[in-house]
């Protein structure tokens, strides 16, 4: 919602077809009269984003009582809204059914809306500083306004998203709100801290640990639509603060929201979208904040077992990745990087000795369906699929060299040897290709929760599999390989200083079974 002299509700679409083909006057005659915007009611918008610096607007206007062919208030709302989302340059070409309008804003008090030469009406809108909040156009004067003016009824809140079903969004997700009903417009801003790009070199930088993320800053009901259309539980809690101490942490992150102050390098357990709100309140606050945290024993791993349980495949896959480090125990407030964790210690943390918030002042916005956290359920075999299939292929190996060597001419030998050839193979190269992915991650990324990684130990040395036969030192080589794969299977229970799994082991056996030399056949009478 944004009001530019004309109040404008927005909604938006995903495509072409989508736009085209909104009930655009149903739609908006119930948003329109809904309580939502008793008594005076609300222009509706809906709004697809073409691409950069476009938009296409379709408006049922208030009064009229339905779809207008062009609408520049509407208009306006759709660009500002637009610009405080994905910022770029401060214009916007706005496409309607009556003609193009062109929405400009250089100053950071004035909007210019063009048109058609027959409709051409240039004028200056006046819009309030608070409604440019986060959109990159407020000079430092005009930013010291929008927080000095909140209200005593302004509060801050604490939103704590569930896991979703992508990859980053599988350990949920944490994000500030700021809430002040008594401003006209209603400010209602969420602070994210969760922002990254899919640039071209995206998956490079991600592969090297230059993960650059960004303070964003959004209207919260398109926060809260996003995982109310991802099915998403979402809630709240409002934090225990005075005004004044309301509109430092506004202060601060106005201050954070600045282009050349809102980047950060990402560590996942160290420095993402939840700790990042501790590191907010401390700023904003002062000594007067306590966290009060006590390290309660558990390991970074171990605060990840929640949320990759339900996922076998993927706890495997953390396993392998992560290193030594990543089983250290965790200090105080440690597990904050998990979004959950962060919201119950906040339930200890305190400002100037009264707590920060409380069970009283939870809010449950969305009620996700299902389990909070998603997954094979506790019971379920499906969390034993990585451990049976590499325990199943250690036996297979075990079963095929052991054929090969008590066979006899009578029971086609060759049958037996070529079989477990094809399976040494391909245990060798995956092993081998996984050890150089771990090397690599080791000592030419900026990963450093996968340096010293363990199972380097038996990954590693699956390379001398590629060693050609004729080399002298292929057998002196081997027997090495051998023994450190050996020593790590003797060593990592409970020796080595990481965590070792079942299915991680019974990978490892395979991989010896198939690197250790073995002779065709003997002949058995």
């Amino acid at each position: 919602f944004l009001d530019t002299g004309s109040p404008h509700h927005l909604h938006y679409v995903k495509d072409e077809i989508e736009l085209r083909e909104f009930d655009i006057d149903g739609f908006g005659r119930k948003v329109r009269y809904s309580d939502m915007y008793s008594p005076d009611g609300s222009n509706v918008n809906a709004v697809l984003v073409r691409g950069v610096g476009e938009i296409s607007l379709r408006t049922y206007e208030r009064g009229v009582e339905a779809e207008t062919k062009a609408c520049g208030t509407g208009a306006v709302a759709a660009a500002l809204t637009d610009f405080s989302i994905n910022a770029g340059d401060k214009e916007r070409k706005v496409k309607m059914e009556g003609g193009d309008l062109f929405v400009e804003f250089d100053k950071p008090d004035e909007v210019w809306l063009s048109g058609k030469a027959s409709e051409m009406r240039r004028g200056v809108m006046k819009i309030l500083g608070l409604l440019l909040l986060g959109m990159g156009l407020l000079q430092a004067p005009l930013q010291a306004q929008w927080f000095d003016n909140l209200s005593d009824e302004a509060v801050v809140s604490v939103l704590t998203g569930s896991p979703g079903a992508d990859t980053y969004s599988a350990f949920g997700h944490t994000a500030i709100r700021i809430y002040d009903p008594s401003e006209v417009p209603v400010v209602d801003w969420v602070f994210n801290y969760g922002t990254f790009s899919f640039s071209d070199d995206f998956y490079m930088k991600f592969l090297k640990g230059h993960l650059d993320y960004t303070l964003t800053a959004a209207p919260f009901h398109m926060f809260n639509k996003s995982y109310l259309d991802e099915g998403r539980g979402l809630f709240e809690q409002i934090l225990r603060l005075s005004t004044d101490e309301v509109r430092s942490v506004a202060k601060y992150l106005s201050w954070n929201l600045q282009e050349e102050n809102a980047g950060y390098r990402y560590e996942f357990f160290r420095d993402n979208c939840a700790s990042r709100v501790i590191v907010v309140l401390e700023n904003a606050l002062g000594e007067g904040f306590q966290t009060n945290c006590i390290a309660d024993g558990r390991t970074f791993r171990d605060g990840l077992d929640p949320y990759i349980d339900g996922s076998p495949w993927t706890a495997f896959g953390m396993d392998f990745v992560l290193g030594s480090r990543a089983d250290n125990v965790m200090p105080p407030c440690g597990s904050a990087y998990i979004p959950d964790d962060l919201s119950k210690a906040l339930l200890s943390m305190t400002v100037n000795g009264e707590p920060l918030t409380s069970e009283a002042d939870k809010i449950d916005l969305l009620i996700v369906e299902g389990a909070w956290l998603s997954g094979a359920p506790p019971e379920s075999a499906a969390r034993l699929v990585p451990t049976i299939v590499m325990v199943l292929l250690a036996l297979i190996i075990a079963f095929l060299r052991f054929k090969s060597r008590t066979s006899t001419p009578q029971s086609s030998p060759n049958v037996n040897f070529k079989l477990f050839k094809i399976a040494r193979s391909v245990v060798l190269i995956v092993a081998s290709a996984l050890g150089v992915m771990l090397l690599v991650m080791w000592t030419l990324t900026d990963h450093t929760d996968t340096w010293a990684n363990c199972n380097l130990l038996w990954s590693l040395p699956a390379l001398v599999y590629f060693v050609p036969t004729k080399f002298k030192m292929k057998a002196t080589m081997t027997y090495v390989s051998v023994v450190l794969i050996a020593t790590y299977l003797l060593l990592s229970p409970g020796i080595l200083p990481q965590f070792t799994s079942i299915s991680l082991w019974g990978a490892a056996i395979s991989v010896i079974l198939a690197l250790t030399p073995i002779k065709p056949f003997i002949n058995v009478r």
